[in-house]
């Protein structure tokens, strides 16, 4: 992952954490201070830093006259992200299940969340670090701060979903040459940034017919995660691309730009020759994408972040199979 793709996920995953401070008691004021604490010198921190202020509305970002300024990425990435639609309580990413009201719980998870930061040295730390600490804070948290707006998402998954959309928009908009990002994301093009298919839905199968494994659910889950591991190295993401991932199965989110596909396919090639090595032609990895923009993405998902509804439509494209 590229150095401005890293500072963008992790303005992603943070531009929210105010309102952690604000239902613990605080206000947002006081969680950008101690961000500003944590953070290097330099410009691409301050940069980051700004996106605190920039979420869901655009009085956050008019202030900022830089065109290609980072905040208009994730400004943009943040408010597609509060439309990933709503589901029961139940499904929240953790099982703590705290609502809006409950203050006096969120006071020592906002404290738990300034001890992770301070300890993070934010020059060297990786988008995955930071996305463990969030989620061990976030996961069981509400997205949503209206009092009728129900279950929701989790801000954990909202945060994360942020992160990658961001990432997806700033890469697919420098091949098609875009830098205007203030028009494109905030201003007179905002409607048409929606329109593009700036995103792929890659849904991923670890198949096969292994004896060993059965009954073996963890050992599958180390498979994936080394091939997971390999596709996310290949094509410069992080796990907060990853949308959904169990018994095999996984869905990431990818910019849409040729590099990345022609990337997928031969990642997934060395994957299955590794496979092959250890278990002969039992076990194999099968990847199938399709482009979105960013209202079908949400009607791809079924306005779901995990993408096990079987009326989710599923990406098209087998791009990898098992070798006869």
């Amino acid at each position: 992952m590229g150095e401005t793709a890293r500072i963008i996920a992790l303005a992603g995953l943070l531009q929210d954490i105010g309102t952690i401070c604000c239902r613990a008691g605080g206000h947002h004021k006081q969680s950008r201070s101690m961000l500003a604490a944590c953070l290097p010198a330099g410009q691409p921190y301050q940069a980051l830093l700004q996106c605190l202020g920039c979420h869901h509305q655009a009085i956050g970002v008019k202030y900022i006259k830089q065109n290609d300024h980072i905040a208009y990425l994730v400004y943009a990435a943040a408010d597609m992200a509060a439309g990933a639609g709503r589901r029961p309580a139940a499904e929240y990413s953790g099982c703590c299940g705290l609502t809006v009201a409950d203050t006096h719980k969120y006071l020592p998870l906002w404290h738990r969340l300034q001890n992770s930061l301070r300890q993070t040295d934010f020059s060297t730390c990786t988008v995955d670090q930071v996305l463990a600490i969030l989620e061990t804070v976030a996961a069981g948290i509400p997205y949503s701060t209206a009092a009728s707006g129900g279950g929701n998402i989790s801000l954990y998954d909202h945060s994360r979903l942020t992160a990658a959309l961001a990432v997806c928009l700033c890469r697919y908009f420098a091949v098609a040459g875009i830098s205007d990002y203030r028009s494109w994301c905030a201003g007179a093009k905002k409607s048409r940034s929606r329109t593009v298919p700036a995103f792929l839905l890659v849904d991923g199968d670890l198949a096969g017919a292994l004896p060993a494994l059965h009954g073996r659910s963890i050992f599958v889950e180390v498979l994936l995660e080394h091939c997971l591991g390999e596709l996310f190295a290949a094509v410069g993401l992080s796990r907060v691309h990853l949308l959904y991932s169990d018994g095999g199965r996984f869905y990431l989110l990818a910019p849409n730009i040729p590099v990345v596909t022609g990337l997928l396919e031969t990642a997934a090639a060395a994957v299955n020759d590794w496979l092959r090595r250890q278990f002969g032609a039992a076990l194999y990895l099968t990847l199938a994408w399709q482009e979105a923009d960013a209202g079908a993405l949400m009607e791809l998902t079924d306005g779901r972040l995990c993408n096990d509804n079987p009326h989710c439509a599923r990406p098209k494209k087998q791009v990898s199979k098992k070798k006869e």
